[in-house]
């Protein structure tokens, strides 16, 4: 079973997205932020991490700035989560492996996290709606 790290500050997205990862046989952890998600992916190591980009205490930005600069993180494979109207381009800059356009499918989670954690090479693909 793959761990899959949903971090974002809005309890409801949380919430919903890990459900949906549970009930299709993912582990599931959450972080509120970005320094709390740091701490999870050293401590865990996930398959894939879900990544909300405007957050209090550290965003998404930082998280990922970090993140490429540890050795435990670097290979994570990140698909970012805005609602931003050029999160495909953003996620491009940040070196994310993926996105999904927030309002999202729960479809098109379930497949971008499964191409994340099931293979870890890198590949650029998401989803909007």
């Amino acid at each position: 079973m793959s761990h899959i790290l949903v971090v974002d500050d809005d309890s409801a997205i949380r919430d919903v997205v890990s459900d949906i990862l549970q009930m299709s046989d993912y582990r599931v952890k959450t972080a509120t932020n970005g320094a709390e998600a740091l701490d999870l992916v050293q401590a865990d190591r996930p398959a894939a991490v879900l990544l909300d980009l405007m957050m209090p205490v550290m965003d998404g930005w930082e998280f990922l700035r970090r993140c490429r600069g540890l050795e435990y993180c670097s290979q994570v494979p990140v698909v970012v989560m805005s609602a931003a109207h050029d999160v495909a381009t953003t996620a491009d800059q940040l070196g994310a492996h993926g996105y999904l356009a927030k309002p999202f499918d729960m479809d098109d989670v379930l497949d971008v996290v499964s191409r994340a954690a099931h293979s870890r090479a890198y590949f650029k693909g998401g989803a909007s709606i």
